[in-house]
This record gives C-alpha cells, structure tokens and sequence, in this order.
C-alpha cells in the first residue's frame, strides 16, 4: 500500500486504471475515488478508466450520475496501468494477452484470492481478502496519498463499499470503521447517498428478483434451504435477493447460447454455522465448465461454457458433499 502511493505522487504520464468484465460498483466506483483523489495530488498523471468487455448497468448508471468517463476495451499504451478487483486474467479478456504483454509499471489491487499469473505481473500491489471490498483497499490507499476524501470521491468510496457488502450485511469491523471515518471526515450527506444508491435500481433487475423467486428450486439439506434458480441478466442481484427471502446459499444463473455465468451467495447464518467456502466451490465450478471461478466464502462466482440446469445441480451436490466431508471429520 505504502508503495502504491509513494509510486503514484511520483509518476508522471498516462495511468489506465483497469477494471474487470461486467465491471461492479465495487470496481467501478474503486476506479472513480482513485482517479479524481490521486489526480489531485500528482497533476503529472492523466487518468483514465476502462473495462474489459463491459459494465454493469448498475456501473453504467453511476458513471452518468457522476459525469465520468469510461471506455470499454481501452488501448493499453499508457505508462502505468492500474488493475482492481480482479483475480484472474481471464477476467480481462479480451484484453489479457495485452496485459500480459504490457511494457509499463503493472498495479494491482484486490481483495479477492489472486492468481500467480496475474501477481506475478506486478511488483507494486496491495491484495487482502480478509476485505469486504477493493473500495475499503483503495480507501486506504488515498489515505495514505494524503489526498483528501470529499465530493465524488467519498460518494464513491460509500458506494463500492455499500454495494460489495450488500449494504453492509456482509461488512466486518474493518468495513464499519472506514464507513464511519468517511461520514465523519467528508462532506457526505447520507440521505443523498442513499438516494444515488438506490437509484441504481432499474426495472430490469427488478424483474430480474422477481424472475428468480418464481424459477426457484429448493433444495432442504439438514436445516439449510440450498436454492437455485436462473434469470437472464442480474444473476447477482438476483442471489442477494433470494438470500433476503429466507435462503441460507443461492446459486444463480444465466445462459447465452453455450457461455453460462452462475453467481453463490451464502448468509451470514450460513456462513457462520459451517466451513463451507463458495469461493472454492466456484473454482471447482469454474474448472467443470471449462472456465473460471472464485471469489469468498459467502460471495463468488463462475463463468464457463456448458449446461446451466446441470451446472447448478453439480453446486448443489458439491454444497452437500463439502457437508458430508465436514461430518466425517467429526
């Protein structure tokens, strides 16, 4: 982290900050705080924003909100190139072999489980996955710029840090601290916080939410509900959403033509209650449908080509089987 600012305050020339397929809020919002607070500090740097493949609608919306612009698989002929919340260069395509080749200074930050392909890319990073975000990550990253956090960048920062936890459903004690360092030392007013925020709420994934509860299969296994379902877009939400109905672990798909996408979330009962990582599930996921996968205990996801009504039985089992070992081992 230390140097990660050290390096910024001294670079000068073009800085790409780099966000993942379907960019999140988490990500999004982490590129927003990061240019206009470092940006202030090293007038030196030109910043800019990109994505591969494409954002989220709720990204696309915050990014109008906030009058920021952002490309979407941007040329990477800048000198520094800033990579977040991304755990695999499979989450770069269409640009991954651009990254692997890139010539520049490569920096990484990221509070998901990193894999050696992408690390070992970069000598500047700053990874923790004990964060319940990349925006807590990069928040400690401006603080130690001395950039001060006010205007967009404390939106921004509230925003990733809010969406990433499922509005701090999912946040830990560090998350609650810097959530309250931010409200206390920025000119954020919270109710419009609150306002932007859930303005990023459309009628599609609305619909989504609603599609998933009626498709729903429940899977009962000891006193847990194992649920499933598949929508066409906003299969996150979509999870969170059937978590918030009473499911203990969701696992939520979408299929186009052969390339299926499944997002896991677990609640907080769940995860407290046994070891099961979805993060890991996912990856086993992942490798099954000839794809990628990962992410954290109680938040991740997969992305591969194959069949989504198998795809999704195969998370069940693998949900019961990691119960199985657990018994065991008793």
């Amino acid at each position: 982290m230390d140097d990660i600012s050290e390096f910024i305050s001294k670079s000068s020339g073009k800085c790409l900050i780099l966000c993942h397929q379907n960019a999140d809020l988490d990500c999004v919002c982490s590129a927003i705080a990061l240019k206009y607070s470092l940006k202030s500090i090293n007038p030196n740097l030109k910043f800019e924003i990109g994505a591969a493949e494409n954002y989220s609608n709720q990204a696309l919306k915050i990014l109008d909100t906030f009058d920021v612009t952002a490309s979407i698989n941007p040329k990477l002929d800048s000198d520094i190139l800033i990579i977040l919340d991304t755990s695999s260069l499979n989450l770069l395509q269409p640009l991954s072999d651009d990254v692997e080749n890139f010539k520049g200074e490569v920096l990484l930050i990221d509070h998901h489980p990193t894999d050696d392909n992408l690390r070992s890319l970069s000598k500047i990073s700053y990874l923790d996955n004990t964060a319940a975000s990349t925006t807590e990550l990069v928040y400690e990253v401006i603080i130690k710029s001395g950039a001060k956090i006010e205007g967009v960048v404390a939106l921004a920062l509230m925003m990733g840090i809010y969406s990433d936890t499922c509005y701090l459903k999912y946040a830990n004690p560090k998350t609650i601290r810097i959530v309250s360092e931010i409200l206390k030392d920025s000119d954020v007013d919270y109710d419009k916080f609150l306002e932007i925020l859930s303005s990023t709420e459309d009628f599609s994934e609305k619909l989504a939410n609603l599609k998933a509860s009626q498709k729903m299969k429940i899977h009962i296994h000891e006193d847990y509900f194992l649920v499933t379902s598949n929508v066409n877009s906003s299969i996150s939400l979509a999870a969170n959403a059937l978590i918030d109905l009473g499911a203990d672990c969701t696992f939520v798909g979408s299929q186009i033509e052969d390339v299926i996408k499944i997002s896991a979330r677990a609640s907080s009962r769940f995860g407290r209650a046994t070891s099961i990582d979805l993060g890991s599930i996912m990856g086993e996921i992942g490798v099954s449908i000839n794809g990628n996968g990962g992410g954290h205990k109680g938040a991740a996801a997969a992305k591969g080509k194959g069949n989504l009504k198998k795809t999704l039985n195969d998370c069940i089992e693998l949900v019961k089987n990691h119960f199985n070992r657990a018994e065991g081992n008793c």
